[in-house]
């Protein structure tokens, strides 16, 4: 049924806004980390690799290490650590 991922979609397009609004406000504290970008991508194709095709995901990069730093969210939890 196509409506339910639709609904997740607009879901998390609302959640985000929602976010955006408290975070813009102060509401929303961030606490910023540093975390590999190849984990972080991994993490990002990992939950999204039910909606896109794997045939449409490349991800090409230099061979060095990269670092980006980021908050985890509201409650705090590592994406990176429930893609695993």
């Amino acid at each position: 049924m196509k409506s339910k991922p639709a609904n997740r979609r607009l879901r998390r397009i609302v959640d985000n806004l929602l976010d955006m609004t408290r975070i813009e406000t102060g509401r929303l504290p961030l606490n910023p980390e540093w975390c590999e970008v190849r984990d972080l991508l991994e993490s990002a194709v990992e939950q999204l690799k039910n909606e896109i095709s794997p045939e449409r995901i490349q991800i090409v990069g230099g061979g060095g290490a990269a670092s980006v730093r980021l908050d985890f969210g509201v409650d705090g939890t590592s994406p990176l650590q429930s893609a695993s």
